[in-house]
């Protein structure tokens, strides 16, 4: 089976590794980290172009401590898309806040922005958009809605790292931006996640929270838990790193090839972008508004990996109908019904790309 994305991983990440652990480098528990969490913040940030970057161990912890630093917690709403994985959303639950799930635009699968609007109140301490399957989202009509009512955004650019709004890059445009390095993201350290911002107090709230606390005086002057990275994933981000500009390449490259076989074809609808966004082809997503099941079991009976995400988006998931109720999203949930994502990693060869092209045409003809 061709899988929807793979870690690509090689002598240099292993070479890296070996050579930390030859160190004894291992963790570090300082306020700032070791020597490779700093030098792996460093070269993000550089990258990015943001005043600071603070590593941490998963994406989720990124989202997480960035809303402890906002002091978000009970009583308080966070706005953000059910269209997503559930991390998002556990993020907000787990401090005591509500999540209030706004409904997507059918155009791009990120927040609809009449809707946030309308959902916004005097409770809303924070909102989360979604760069969803690597697509930035309207952020220019977000912040002029958060900006004057003194709304902090935090990115949820998990997904998105290297894809581009108004030039800059996501991550960068709202008041944090939280990256993942899970084995399926376009660069990985096994696990390990990134909160950015050009807002110092915030990094330096993020700093003690991913330690316990700790303030650089070694005095707990925050709630905080264990979010570090450890050095070996930190030594991994930093191989990854030199790779990343090929990576975003091949998956271009393999983008247009798709989209080349797929173009004209009846019942699909496929990804664009527009003319002040830069997709990073994390996930190359169609809609197909029929025969979805069958496009999808012709191509597993191919070996390839096409996936949905996601089947069941969050507020239908079992645990926040209990906890939040029922609501209608009906975008959200027509997107659940049509979307298919296809492999194309930068391991997916073309004869594996004209394969699911051609796939997908016989079924649907």
């Amino acid at each position: 089976m061709t899988p929807i994305n793979i870690p690509i991983l090689g002598v240099e990440e292993e070479t890296a590794v070996i050579e930390a652990i030859r160190r004894c480098e291992l963790t570090n528990s300082s306020y700032y980290g070791g020597t490779n969490v700093k030098q792996s913040e460093k070269e993000l940030m550089e990258y990015l172009g943001a005043r600071d970057a603070v590593m941490v161990n998963s994406g989720t912890a990124a989202i997480q401590a960035t809303l402890m630093a906002l002091e978000v917690g009970k009583g308080d709403e966070v706005l953000l898309p059910s269209f997503t994985f559930v991390a998002t959303a556990n993020a907000v639950l787990s401090l005591g806040a509500r999540p209030v799930f706004v409904d997507i635009s059918a155009e791009d699968y990120c927040m609809d922005i009449s809707d946030l609007e309308k959902k916004i109140s005097s409770k809303t301490k924070a909102i989360i958009p979604v760069h969803l399957y690597g697509y930035p989202a309207d952020m220019r009509s977000i912040l002029s809605i958060s900006e004057p009512k003194g709304i902090p955004v935090v990115e949820d650019s998990c997904q998105s790292l290297g894809s581009k709004y108004d030039g800059k890059y996501s991550g960068t445009v709202g008041d944090a931006g939280c990256f993942s390095f899970y084995p399926a993201k376009v660069i990985t350290a096994g696990e390990g996640g990134a909160v950015v911002t050009d807002r110092e107090d915030l990094a330096d709230k993020i700093r003690m929270i991913r330690n316990h606390g700790m303030a650089r005086d070694s005095a707990v002057r925050s709630l905080g838990l264990n979010y570090r990275m450890s050095e070996l994933s930190a030594v991994m981000i930093c191989a990854q790193m030199k790779k990343l500009g090929g990576f975003l390449a091949a998956r271009k490259k393999n983008a247009e090839i798709l989209s080349r076989h797929l173009s004209y074809l009846k019942h699909i609808k496929l990804p664009k972008e527009a003319n002040n966004r830069e997709h990073n082809w994390y996930l190359y997503t169609i809609r197909v508004l029929k025969s979805r099941e069958r496009v999808i079991e012709e191509l597993h009976r191919k070996g390839i990996g096409a996936t949905v995400y996601y089947p069941t988006p969050i507020h239908l998931q079992p645990y926040y109908l209990r906890t939040i109720g029922k609501i209608e999203l009906p975008e959200t949930e027509r997107a659940a019904r049509e979307v298919l994502s296809l492999p194309i990693h930068p391991a997916v060869n073309i004869e594996t790309l004209e394969q699911t092209g051609d796939l997908i045409k016989s079924v649907l003809r």
